[in-house]
């Protein structure tokens, strides 16, 4: 064989082009979400600032609904951090997984570039042997051509086999990652609007100080439609303030840790430092409720919603010490 010898495969030069553009994505993908989480992390920051310096402005003494405001200010800040820690720890994790894959196929990419420089330099002495007429020079350089073809067609195998494999798991992985990021949002979106829903429900059953009406009636119609909107898009309570129903099971004791006034018939109200019983009902159909709320009993038998957020566990160990 020749010059005209072919030493480039132009299928597997698009392959490795189509395997780099891939992996630059997951490298652009990391670099965007860094940006993406640190652009969400300024806007908690100010976030917070602004809330709390607005629950400033007021004076608890002067309105009554001021504390109902300091506490959504907290779920909405908790909310927040939350949505940053899940996207933080469920993509990355995608990610990481994408970037193992790329890890592994630019193993197979650089050992056929590799395989491909040394087989087209030794071709080139070969070449370079004929035209010197050389005749040692030419078997031994043919000899080492050859086991270089060799290795060049397994290398090019290898492109073609794995890149195929290669693809459709980074796709895996990139369907993930969308599912996860709107799955993650949706949660922190769900749980932020209904905390200011319930507030508006509030803030619609007291708009004034001292008996002096404040406002206007677009705003009390503003309150209206937020309110009733969420209000027509809850679901039918199996319960109502007064129930004690004996069909569940106690899971675990929780003890609160932030006073809670009931906004809903089906909620609990609940006081700092009270202990409550976190329940499960027979029913799997009854236990369906928001993201953020499980069912509880209280010492009196109650039993309703309460928003996990405003109580802790109690673990064995503390009950023991208790």
């Amino acid at each position: 064989m020749g010059s005209s010898y072919k030493t480039t495969d132009i299928q597997i030069t698009q392959a490795i082009r189509r395997f780099e553009e891939e992996n630059e994505k997951v490298n652009r993908f990391k670099h965007e979400f860094e940006k993406y989480i640190q652009a969400k992390l300024l806007f908690e920051n100010a976030s917070n600032r602004f809330l709390d310096f607005l629950c400033s402005l007021n004076d608890s003494s002067t309105w009554s609904q001021q504390r109902k405001l300091i506490q959504t200010n907290h779920e909405i800040g908790r909310n927040l951090t939350e949505n940053i820690r899940q996207l933080q720890g469920q993509i990355v994790l995608t990610l990481n997984t994408a970037m193992n894959y790329c890890t592994s196929m630019q193993a197979y990419v650089h050992n056929q570039k590799e395989v491909q420089r040394g087989h087209d330099k030794k071709n080139r002495q070969y070449q370079s042997s004929i035209k010197h007429k050389d005749q040692m020079k030419i078997d031994q350089d043919k000899n080492e051509l050859d086991q270089l073809r060799s290795a060049l067609d397994l290398a090019n195998d290898d492109i073609r086999q794995e890149l195929p494999k290669f693809h459709q798991n980074l796709q895996n992985q990139f369907i993930e990652i969308i599912k996860d990021v709107f799955y993650i949002n949706g949660k922190f979106y769900k749980k932020t609007y209904k905390s200011y829903s319930h507030l508006t429900k509030s803030l619609r059953g007291d708009v004034s100080i001292n008996g002096h009406k404040i406002g206007n009636d677009s705003k009390l119609d503003m309150y209206s439609s937020i309110s009733d909107y969420h209000t027509k898009n809850e679901r039918s309570s199996t319960l109502t303030r007064a129930t004690k129903r004996t069909d569940y099971k106690v899971l675990h004791r929780a003890r609160v840790i932030h006073d809670y006034k009931a906004e809903n018939n089906d909620e609990l109200d609940l006081t700092k430092d009270t202990v409550i019983s976190v329940i499960s009902w027979e029913n799997e159909a009854d236990n369906v409720c928001d993201r953020g709320w499980e069912y509880a009993q209280k010492s009196d038998g109650t039993v309703g919603l309460f928003p996990v957020n405003f109580a802790t566990r109690i673990y064995e160990n503390e009950e023991q010490g208790e």
